[in-house]
């Protein structure tokens, strides 16, 4: 794994800026694999990765595969973006999203909306993928009952419906946000709208859940 600011790392700068992300956020490259890597921490501790290939893979059934995992991630107790810890002060609302590509778009418009990340109020993490733990699901509800809003962010489609039931019934989310298109996720619309007027759509999207 290598920085992006590496110039080994260019077609993984590439493959980002093509998508609308900046370079800012917890990111590296992998050399070997031709992948962004997204990092997992608990509590501040290194605990695993993701990578993202640059280009879609094709397994033998046909089946496309476009992420891997470090062996040993223990997926289901972690989140992308989020160490567990405690929250700064200024976060009031947390986004759940179903990958770390979703939740960084979202992160880097909030953040420059609001001035910078020690000012912007939303904390925007990842599950990697429409499943839901036992694990995530309490850490969410614990969040939920210390008084934040926990909003689930997921895709437009069977699987993030699937998440989205799955936090309702775990009592682990407070609101709900759907792109409301099948085939445009998070970082699909982002690149439709300024950051600002992004933010502004996808506020208004913001439901209750009852």
């Amino acid at each position: 794994f290598i920085p992006l600011s590496d110039p080994r790392a260019k077609k993984g700068v590439d493959y980002l800026n093509g998508r609308g992300i900046s370079l800012d956020g917890d990111m590296y490259y992998d050399i070997e694999e031709e992948g962004i890597v997204f990092p997992y921490y608990f509590q501040n501790t290194f605990c695993g990765a993701q990578i993202r290939f640059i280009k879609e893979r094709v397994k033998e059934d046909g089946s496309k595969w476009k992420i891997t995992t470090l062996p040993g991630t223990r997926l289901g107790l972690l989140f992308y973006g989020f160490s567990q810890n405690k929250l700064l002060p200024q976060v009031k609302g947390i986004v759940v999203t179903e990958g770390a590509i979703n939740s960084l778009c979202l992160q880097q418009a909030f953040n420059d909306t609001y001035g910078g990340i020690s000012s912007c109020p939303w904390k925007f993490i990842a599950i990697s993928g429409s499943g839901v733990s036992a694990h995530q699901a309490e850490a969410l509800r614990e969040l939920k009952e210390k008084g934040y809003k926990v909003i689930a962010a997921p895709d437009t489609d069977e699987a993030g419906i699937s998440m989205f039931n799955k936090l309702k019934d775990a009592n682990a989310i407070t609101h709900s946000v759907f792109t409301g298109d099948t085939e445009q996720d998070w970082n699909d619309v982002s690149k439709t709208l300024s950051k600002k007027d992004f933010v502004k759509w996808f506020l208004k999207q913001v439901q209750i859940v009852d």
